[in-house]
């Protein structure tokens, strides 16, 4: 049996033989869901994280829409998100875009900012 290397997967994605997923690194670390332009929000635990996506873990009876955001408090980063995969209490999210919470943000995104200092707050973390 050989090895096969990254760039051999990517090839074999390109040719469709299967979706090519960017290697996710195992993580435990506090997020917080949003939707409904910051009407609706709830915690999550992130689990694993990568690039283009993460896996993160809700409560068992938690209901969420396909589209949100998922707020990464210690990374600063909000990430629009896309749920891809349920398998309850975890779901698979795909990232659509993501913001740096510290820089200015876009008019249609800045109720993320005082869900994320809230949550540092609570947290004893400092937004800088």
């Amino acid at each position: 049996m050989s090895a096969v290397g990254t760039q051999d997967y990517e090839a074999l994605a390109r040719a469709g033989h299967f979706e090519y997923r960017e290697p996710r690194r195992r993580v435990y670390l506090n997020g917080k869901l949003v939707h409904g332009d910051g009407a609706f929000s709830f915690d999550c635990v992130i689990r694993d994280l990568s690039p283009g996506g993460a896996k993160i873990a809700v409560r068992r009876t938690q209901m969420m829409p396909r589209d949100l955001y998922l707020i990464a408090v210690k990374a600063c980063l909000a990430h629009h998100a896309q749920v891809v995969w349920t398998n309850v209490p975890s779901r698979g999210l795909k990232f659509v875009d993501t913001f740096d919470l510290n820089d200015n943000l876009p008019e249609n995104v800045k109720f993320l900012r005082p869900l994320w200092e809230s949550v540092c707050v609570r947290g004893a973390a400092t937004p800088d």
